[in-house]
């Protein structure tokens, strides 16, 4: 009896601790795990990684806090903001013998969940196993969104926030008094444990707490509606019985869900011009008026009048998606446009206005002239509607210039596929990558960013020299290059990672980053260093690979004017090496002037674009080649490009996905707000959002400029009357094109804006009708 009694105060005791609001009769246990001073959720008892299991206490973990740490998000609400990382650890609980219902909120709102299932263990029965995942059910979880299309039904809550907290329950059996759950590689948010007994009582208080964090959340977090112009849409019966509009806006100008055409906007009629060879795109966009459904868009082929055909298989048809994006400022999101994806058929809500993209590529054999045809829009449950396409095939080609159109993006393989790879799914990941750059006017592919580029190497500490080096990764990316061919760079951008990049301290990035951490002297440090970059070198030479500039100084600044020097001091080591060209990014006017002249090619940043430092540039380097760096719009690409005489771009990032890729709410979104993503990745590779559309249709820009300057030299070497006349005249358009284009480029960032869409519109059709002449 005595026994029995100490039992039971010492459970009424442990049951008071666990959970002060809930009455020693209800039992229900409730843990909310962070570090120490992150917030407690109401009702929840607190468990750190530093709580220790005690008799006492009744509840802690099973040693001291190594193989835990303690992390708090401080974002969205107090129960899952914070977690307690689980790398090896046993959480004890003394309770009363029985069956129990256990309860687990696990999740991360940061970066990647590791690639490594978690594991657990409720005595000794192995609830779920730990090891490692295959591709599939991390693609299934991380490009669940990639699929799915934006509902007014949406809510960041439910589909972003909430549904990356998954609640495991599993039951299990005390018989000794104490619950031992043993986890592994585990990110614990919540627990909550209850007699099977009150099962039903449990869950209702369980709805409750769910019920409440979504408040948490609703009532700190605000939607931005976007600005949108007041519609004078006026329709005729005939047009609402079809119960939807199709209208256009220029492609560039964003379209919402909310948005609403207006009268003049209302299309049965789109028109294109392309010169041969090139990609051109144009929009249109429904506007629902109901419900439509499996809707399909169909292009035929289109014919001149000859009748020779236009191939519809050189038109894609793409849709525009949605997505819940947080915003940089407050605790405030917005639905924005974002990628652009291939669909086969797809249900417009009312309410939710969709834009269509059609890509079209004109093959440089395509006879010039006028082709026409039809775009059928055909919902399966309302009338179909036809939209007439002219298609003008222009009587030239686009010009390039080898060493002047170099337009390179920082390639980063999205770090989703870095423990799936094997040698042949990289290589064929790679592949699509290079695919796509092409299409979208990249011609300077970037090696050394991504790990599968890197040189593998070991070190003989004893004889304090490296003992081998291994280009095999970089002869792999390079085989992949050859087979896609039809980059018309000559270069390719090296960039020594690890070592320079971005520059906070000198010594750990240059010892400790990439493994160079044995290297305790500074002239084994350069030794090394130069002996790998000579090495490639000599294999880019053995195998009549495309030249490799070393990008091996970016962004300086940011560690200072130390830093600074540092950039220097290993452009000027690499520069030792025969033959070995050397590139660096500028970010501020110090390190332009201290960079510029030890490197070949010098980067730009466009905040600093103005006259006096891209002169500097232009003529201060050694291969008097100044690159824009950074480059971010049309505008950029192409007519500040060309007015300022650039050689190349450089830009961050063709693809910086560390989290969920379409999860705006994740923390490592909070780094991606900083970076333009130009694409995102998907289990099939990846998928261009709109940047994509505006910096191709940029160097374009550039390209229509050059090849008009070049019809000019050509027409000045007749010496007709008319040639030269009209040589006179498409040199008068260029000095009116140039004088527009101002050589600060911060003058449009900070004072008037970039063009819009019908200025480009306008100027591409004078320089597109003065080549034609010139051409004739």
């Amino acid at each position: 009896m005595l026994f029995f009694i100490k039992k039971f105060c010492f459970i009424f005791f442990c049951s008071l601790v666990f959970c002060p609001a809930i009455s020693a009769a209800e039992t229900i246990y409730k843990f909310d795990f962070g570090p120490d001073k992150s917030p407690v959720f109401e009702g929840f008892t607190a468990v750190s990684e530093e709580t220790v299991y005690s008799r006492q206490t009744g509840f802690g973990w099973d040693y001291g806090s190594e193989g835990r740490q303690g992390f708090d998000r401080e974002r969205y609400d107090n129960l899952c903001r914070d977690l307690v990382y689980v790398k090896s650890s046993s959480f004890k609980a003394d309770i009363a013998d029985g069956k129990y219902i256990v309860n687990l909120w696990i999740g991360d709102l940061y970066d990647l969940a590791d690639y490594l299932r978690f594991g657990i263990k409720a005595e000794r029965r192995v609830i779920l196993r730990a090891g490692k995942i295959d591709f599939k059910t991390y693609s299934d979880f991380y490009f669940q969104s990639s699929n799915r299309y934006y509902s007014r039904k949406d809510n960041p809550w439910d589909l972003y926030i909430d549904s990356r907290f998954i609640r495991r329950q599993f039951n299990v059996m005390v018989n000794d008094g104490q619950l031992n759950i043993d986890f592994e590689n585990c990110r614990l948010s919540a627990m909550v444990i209850y007699p099977a007994r009150l099962a039903g009582e449990a869950e209702k208080e369980i709805s409750i707490i769910n019920t409440n964090r979504r408040k948490q959340f609703e009532t700190s977090w605000s939607e931005i509606k976007p600005r949108i112009e007041a519609s004078d849409l006026n329709l005729e019966p005939a047009d609402s019985n079809h119960g939807y509009v199709v209208f256009k806006k220029g492609w560039m100008e964003k379209v919402y869900p909310q948005t609403v055409p207006q009268n003049r906007e209302i299309c049965r009629q789109l028109n294109v011009s392309c010169a041969k060879g090139e990609y051109e795109p144009v929009s249109f966009s429904i506007y629902p008026l109901v419900d439509l459904k499996n809707v399909r868009i169909m292009v035929e082929h289109l014919f001149n009048e000859a009748g020779e055909k236009f191939e519809t298989q050189n038109v894609d048809v793409r849709l525009q998606k949605y997505r819940i994006a947080r915003l940089n400022s407050g605790k405030n999101y917005q639905v924005l446009p974002s990628e652009i994806a291939n669909f086969y058929e797809v249900d417009i809500e009312r309410g939710v206005t969709r834009k269509f993209i059609l890509d079209i590529y004109v093959p440089k054999d395509t006879k010039e002239g006028v082709y026409e045809g039809n775009i059928w829009i055909r919902p399966e449950n309302r009338p179909t509607i036809k939209i007439r396409l002219t298609l003008r095939v222009l009587p030239f080609e686009l010009l390039w210039d080898r060493e002047r159109h170099n337009y390179a993006l920082q390639y980063f393989m999205a770090r989703h596929y870095w423990d799936f790879r094997d040698e042949a799914s990289y290589k064929d990941y790679l592949k699509c990558d290079f695919v796509f750059m092409k299409r979208f006017g990249i011609t300077v592919p970037t090696l050394g960013y991504d790990p599968f580029s890197w040189p593998v190497f070991s070190y003989d500490s004893g004889r304090g020299r490296l003992a081998s080096v291994d280009l095999s990764a970089i002869a792999g990316v390079m085989d992949v290059y050859k087979k896609v061919g039809g980059f018309t760079s000559p270069y390719i951008i090296y960039c020594t990672y690890g070592l320079t990049l971005h520059g906070n301290y000198k010594l750990p990035l240059r010892r400790n980053s990439v493994g160079w951490a044995y290297l305790e002297q500074e002239n084994e440090f350069w030794a090394a260093y130069k002996e790998i970059v000579r090495q490639i070198k000599q294999k880019q030479v053995k195998n009549d690979w495309p030249e490799f500039i070393f990008l091996a100084a970016a962004e300086m600044s940011n560690g200072g004017l130390e830093h600074i020097k540092y950039g220097k001091e290993v452009l000027d080591n690499l520069r030792e090496n025969p033959g070995v060209k050397v590139a660096a990014m500028t970010l501020s006017e110090k390190e332009l002037q201290m960079l510029t002249e030890v490197s070949n090619i010098v980067g730009v940043q466009i905040s600093i674009c103005k006259d006096d430092n891209v002169r500097y540039a232009r003529e201060k380097s050694i291969d008097k080649s100044y690159w824009i760096y950074q480059a971010n719009n049309r505008f950029a690409y192409g007519y500040y490009f060309y007015k300022t005489s650039a050689k190349g771009t450089f830009k961050e990032d063709y693809q910086h996905v560390f989290g969920d890729p379409y999860n705006g709410f994740d923390d490592a979104g909070d780094e991606l707000l900083a970076f333009t993503r130009y694409t995102l990745p998907t289990a099939d590779g990846p998928v261009p959002l709109m940047e994509c559309y505006e910096w191709r249709e940029g160097i374009d820009d550039a390209r229509y400029l050059y090849t008009l300057a070049e019809h000019i030299k050509r027409a000045k070497g007749h010496a007709d009357a008319d040639s030269q006349q009209k040589a006179q005249q498409g040199q008068e358009l260029l000095d009116k094109i140039s004088a527009k284009v101002n050589p600060d480029l911060t003058y449009y960032r900070d004072v008037v804006g970039f063009w819009d869409n019908a200025a480009y519109d306008k100027l591409r059709s004078m320089i597109a009708e003065k080549i034609c002449e010139l051409s004739l």
